[in-house]
């Protein structure tokens, strides 16, 4: 962490640091005052708005004075970390509410989404260095996004589309080491994304041809097997029409890759 620049992490836990300290702020209003200050880093958040993500559509008498004492909270941390004063540099008090002014670059998020924007733009010319740009970028993540915050009405857009965005960089960078040749390291990755995320067909597409191109048509076959089970179970649901057309070739012994070498599956790399 380079010294006196404030940083801000909310690819797991939500915290922030400076002067190679990192704290995670106790109390959980605070973090979600943080975390909405930090997504939109420059920007003015009003008061408002804070309130709604705080409150929802019934906040208390003491709102406003409340969310007066979770910003000076808030500048009381920073402060202490960045050992300046006065903090209200770096949190600005900004009609109509507040204002968190630090580059965007120091926000995880946002240096999570440029990299994988990088990493989608050189996938299709030069597909090992992209894989290398969207591994960066996924290392930094650490948990769910926002995991240690409660979402409000404000803050549920911010958090669903953050999930859906590493989720994403996870398929791209799998399908980046498939395209590769590298279907042996990601078995049991994605025998853990099945796991975790059991609806996604996308992740079972993957792991099925991964285990047959190692050999494993057994394992694949099953696996598949598995898949149907759980999607009749919960959704009433059939397999999709790809993978019924996977488990059919695996049946027959036949290749998964096209004779350009990507699964049918695959995700657009460039979208």
């Amino acid at each position: 962490m380079t010294l006196g620049r404030v940083e801000i992490k909310l690819l797991g836990q939500t915290r922030i640091g400076a002067q190679n300290q990192i704290i995670n702020p106790p109390a959980p209003k605070v973090r979600q005052v943080l975390a909405l200050l930090a997504l939109r880093a420059g920007d003015v958040v009003g008061s408002d708005g804070i309130i709604m993500e705080l409150w929802g559509e019934e906040p208390p008498r003491t709102a406003i004075t409340t969310t007066q004492t979770y910003i000076y909270q808030l500048r009381r941390l920073i402060g202490d970390l960045t050992k300046t004063k006065p903090s209200k540099r770096v949190l600005a008090t900004h009609h109509p509410g507040y204002v968190l002014r630090v580059d965007r670059t120091n926000v995880d998020a946002y240096r999570f989404h440029r990299l994988i924007e990088q990493a989608r733009g050189l996938a299709d010319d030069h597909p090992a260095r992209s894989a290398e740009v969207a591994r960066e970028a996924l290392s930094l993540v650490d948990d769910e996004p926002l995991s240690d915050i409660t979402p409000g009405v404000v803050l549920q857009p911010y958090v669903t589309q953050l999930r859906e965005e590493v989720l994403d960089a996870i398929q791209l960078r799998i399908a980046l080491d498939m395209r590769l040749g590298r279907h042996h390291r990601v078995v049991g990755e994605l025998q853990a994304l099945t796991g975790r995320y059991p609806l996604r067909e996308w992740f079972h597409y993957q792991l099925m041809s991964a285990l047959h191109r190692c050999g494993r048509r057994g394992e694949a076959l099953h696996a598949y097997r598995n898949l149907e089970r759980t999607l009749r179970v919960e959704l009433g649901i059939d397999p999709s029409a790809q993978l019924v057309r996977l488990h059919r070739r695996i049946l027959a012994g036949e290749p998964t890759t096209s004779a350009a070498g990507s699964d049918e599956f695959t995700i657009m790399l460039g979208a």
